[in-house]
């Protein structure tokens, strides 16, 4: 799995709503999306093979049934497993009620009225630009 480009708004957006960005990858992680979607095909499948009257339709009907079960049982393990991640690894961002991002930004320097900020901290950065384009 490659890792996208994120956006700085992205980025703050998952400091403030961790859950909302990382549990979506934790279901991704257990599979969750190709289980719902054997369930779905084997769904399909039974309503044909009733449409057609065919023999095997109540065997893959309780096949989907089932695989909806595994769906549920799957998806409720993979967002208890995700959410107890997330709060123990954001436990460390917010000690004791207090967001730690609002006390960096309160801390670090501000760019004056040009959008400039201070060389002395900031001077590498401006020197070398983060290459946007592959090599």
């Amino acid at each position: 799995m490659g890792r996208e480009p994120v956006s700085r708004e992205e980025l703050l957006d998952s400091y403030r709503s961790p859950y909302r960005r990382w549990l979506p990858s934790a279901l991704k992680g257990y599979g969750v999306h190709y289980l719902a979607a054997l369930t779905v095909l084997l769904g399909v499948l039974a309503g044909l093979g009733a449409a057609v009257g065919a023999g095997f339709a109540d065997t893959v009907l309780s096949l989907a049934v089932a695989g909806v079960v595994a769906v549920a049982a799957v998806a409720a393990w993979a967002t208890v497993v995700g959410a107890r991640l997330i709060r123990d690894r954001t436990s460390e961002w917010r000690p004791d009620g207090e967001d730690a991002l609002a006390r960096v930004r309160e801390r670090r320097p501000q760019p004056d009225a040009r959008g400039r900020q201070d060389p002395a901290i900031h001077g590498f950065w401006r020197r070398s630009p983060i290459r946007t384009t592959p090599r």
